[in-house]
């Protein structure tokens, strides 16, 4: 097995690593397990770009992003850091008792900002400034120009894209993981699923998952590169600084036949004034 051992704080977050191991040609560049979408936001813009995610909150969100960028930072201005309002509108939600989808996106960003871990369940109780975030919106707003968003179950959106000039990059929901996304189960049959399609598809494929031996299983010994790299643990850090996180990245191609590429932006990452952001996405 090929080792490469690289830190988050260090010479290279992970999400460089990934990028520098993408495949030296590919004309779709899609994400089935989008989440955060923290590769996609640093990579520099591709031809053709789709990104899914079973959340129907998130990809709710991202659409309101993408289309209504003023309206949702117009919802997002008043904002309450507030512990009550917090589970208020987090049972809300998973009631499905929210007036429209632009209200929608902003308490389910909001529940992101002001949680424990972006997890969206408990309140974080720390502040944040969501006025912050607004330079990061627009940026991603302009980023999101063009791309497709899907919400869709993983396997349907993968066999709609797929062909041999598309590049998947794969974040799944990791082993031992209990829920995936507001109670849905990404269990046994679904890790097993998702490595039978991906020795199925005609296109490329980067995978990253937690290092463990029921992974290992999975995919060892069947003829592809497998590397073994590590990251900061961020929940960690605020108890044990300096905890990492092994993990894997399985690929069916080469991934040293590859060329590094120039980094970009976060919708997540704040900071920064509009102008920077406007630069970087444009």
């Amino acid at each position: 097995m090929n080792s490469f051992m690289s830190w988050v704080g260090g010479k290279m977050k992970l999400r460089d690593v990934i990028i520098e191991r993408f495949p030296a040609s590919f004309e779709t560049y899609a994400e089935p397990f989008c989440g955060a979408a923290w590769v996609f936001f640093r990579k520099p813009r591709g031809k053709i770009e789709v990104l899914n995610d079973m959340n129907n909150n998130l990809a709710n969100l991202y659409w309101h992003v993408q289309e209504n960028a003023d309206a949702l930072q117009d919802r997002l201005r008043y904002a309450v850091d507030c512990e009550a309002v917090f589970y208020r509108i987090r049972d809300m939600l998973k009631s499905g008792e929210t007036p429209d989808d632009l209200t929608r996106a902003a308490w389910y960003y909001q529940l992101l900002r002001f949680s424990y871990g972006s997890k969206a369940s408990s309140y974080n109780g720390r502040g944040h400034d969501i006025w912050r975030d607004f330079p990061a919106i627009t940026g991603a707003h302009h980023r999101l120009r063009g791309v497709g968003i899907h919400n869709k179950e993983f396997e349907h959106f993968i066999r709609l894209v797929d062909a041999d000039d598309t590049f998947f990059y794969c974040d799944p929901p990791y082993w031992g993981t209990e829920d995936y996304y507001d109670g849905v189960k990404f269990e046994m049959p679904d890790h097993t699923r998702l490595r039978d399609l991906l020795f199925s598809i005609d296109g490329y494929f980067l995978l990253s998952y937690n290092d463990c031996p029921e992974v290992r299983d999975l995919y060892e010994n069947r003829g592809l590169f497998i590397e073994e790299v590590s990251r900061l643990d961020n929940l960690r850090q605020f108890s044990v600084a300096g905890s990492t996180y092994p993990e894997l990245l399985i690929s069916n191609y080469d991934p040293k036949e590859n060329g590094a590429t120039p980094l970009q932006m976060g919708l997540f990452e704040m900071g920064g004034t509009m102008h920077e952001y406007e630069n970087r996405t444009n």
